[in-house]
């Protein structure tokens, strides 16, 4: 009997100590969901809701936020600043190890022209903008002036809510979201100047550039027009008193490319004209280089061996679970026709017809996809590809039923002509004829190195031209346009 009890209260001793392992690690932080998460994105908003509202949030390829919670391929996450919010799940990934957040800035902080700070730039790369804040319609939003990498020091003088304000010279600012950034160390910002170390220019037929070796990034604002073809930049933040020989000019300059380094406001401002018909330009900010390409359409595109590629994107479309709006887009009354669906059907028939008319043609996606919900994943497929146009197809929709007609958006003036061609063309479905062509700062259009548009073919919330966009006849229509307007468009190279 003695030897029963003592097994009785060796058994309830081993549950008693196996429940308190259990409710420890229950209550682990792992289990509480509080896990870090770094951002995959170039770019995201941070919602209220999952998949609704928009805060004056957002955040960037290498953020590292707090997740609390996941939910429906959502994580409730808590940001260095206080905010909390939801992201989705395809535009990050969980970390492992120790990693910990970035160290943010102090409750008191409030920096002035005569008292600055200094941050750092821990995003891969984020935008600067004329006004703090970033909640703007994509139809009104020409805020971003500029853009700062990862490494970039800058001169904080004003904070307005979680908006830093960056002094760019004597006479020039810019904001940036306080996420994107990090309290500088003392040596940083001693030596916040970069040094530009030595030059190259270089000139390959339809190709003109300049690249500089540079001790840190700098901030960087990119300009261009098309009539002429000129692309100019400020770059700040500069020693102009130790700048190498090469600098003003060089044995290998090209003709149009002008420098200057103004040490009163330590900026260098540049230019290179290009003419021709411009084929796009860019900035990239890597390590220790900073090059800008401008780039004329070469007769040599046109011959068989050497076609245009051109990258069709057909808009949403992905695998459940994502949030129906970002998987499917807009639809009719009736729920039949889905945006996903179309876009595909039209972007499948005119990369048909623009392959039989001798060109490349790539897709970004070829029915649902996971990896393609990230905005800027699409773009970055046109970048891998090193495509020579990129055109996303959408359908439209909104609460007024009556709003009807094609839609060709563009964000860059190299872009502008591409959209004009293609709106020019597109007048099958519209009661407004022919199509718009429209500015606007849409995420795919917005950071391509390309002539890049954003067709929007119809609208399916009109009922007449949802019953239009049923019929096949319409939708090969709608592609014989789009493609019409990009033959126009290349023909003029």
């Amino acid at each position: 009997m003695l030897i029963r009890v003592i097994r009785a209260k060796e058994s309830f001793i081993w549950l008693l100590v196996t429940s308190i392992i259990v409710l420890l690690f229950s209550f682990s932080p792992a289990a509480a969901q509080n896990r870090l998460i770094e951002i995959t994105s170039a770019e995201t908003p941070v919602f209220a809701n999952i998949g609704t509202t928009e805060y004056d949030a957002r955040l960037f390829r290498g953020s590292i936020v707090t997740a609390t919670e996941m939910k429906d391929g959502w994580y409730h996450v808590r940001l260095r600043n206080g905010i909390d919010g939801w992201v989705p799940n395809w535009v990050c990934t969980e970390l492992r190890g120790q990693k910990t957040p970035p160290p943010y800035f102090p409750e008191n902080f409030a920096p002035t022209s005569e008292n600055p700070a200094y941050a750092a730039v821990i995003a891969e790369e984020t935008p600067l903008r004329s006004i703090p804040y970033s909640g703007l319609q994509a139809k009104r939003d020409v805020s971003r002036i500029g853009i700062l990498t990862k490494g970039t020091v800058v001169k904080v003088t004003d904070a307005i809510f979680h908006w830093l304000r960056v002094e760019l010279s004597p006479w020039e600012i810019g904001w940036v979201y306080d996420e994107a950034v990090r309290p500088a160390a003392p040596q940083e910002a001693k030596n916040a100047r970069a040094q530009i170390t030595a030059v190259d220019y270089g000139e390959d037929n339809d190709i003109k550039y300049i690249e500089f070796t540079i001790t840190h990034p700098a901030p960087f604002i990119l300009r261009a027009s098309t009539m002429p073809f000129l692309v100019w930049f400020s770059l700040y933040s500069i020693d102009c008193q130790n700048l190498p020989a090469e600098f003003h000019s060089a044995p290998n300059m090209p003709s149009g490319v002008m420098l200057l380094c103004d040490p009163q406001s330590s900026t260098v401002t540049g230019m290179i004209y290009a003419p021709g018909s411009p084929a796009g330009y860019s900035a990239e900010m890597k390590e220790e280089k900073f090059r800008i390409t401008a780039e004329t359409a070469d007769p040599a595109l046109r011959t068989p061996h050497n076609a245009p590629l051109i990258v069709l994107d057909p808009g949403h479309g992905a695998p459940d679970p994502t949030p129906k709006g970002f998987r499917e887009g807009a639809a009719s009354a009736d729920g039949k026709l889905k945006e996903k669906n179309l876009t595909l059907d039209i972007a499948r028939r005119l990369k048909d017809k623009l392959e039989r008319a001798g060109y490349r043609v790539a897709m970004t996606r070829e029915g649902d996809s996971a990896e393609m919900m990230d905005l800027y994943r699409r773009v970055e497929f046109a970048d891998q590809l090193d495509a020579d146009l990129f055109i996303s197809i959408h359908i439209n929709g909104d609460t007024d039923t009556k709003m009807s007609g094609a839609e060709v958006y563009w964000y860059d003036p190299v872009s502008r002509p591409l959209a004009e061609h293609i709106a020019s063309q597109m007048r099958s479905l519209a009661t407004r004829e022919p199509g718009k062509s429209i500015y606007a700062s849409f995420a795919v259009i917005r950071q391509t190195r390309r002539p890049a548009v954003l067709v929007e073919a119809a609208y399916l919330s009109n009922p007449t031209e949802a019953k239009k966009l049923a019929s096949e006849d319409s939708r090969e229509k709608i592609a014989d346009e789009i493609s019409l307007g990009i033959q126009d468009f290349l023909s003029g190279f």
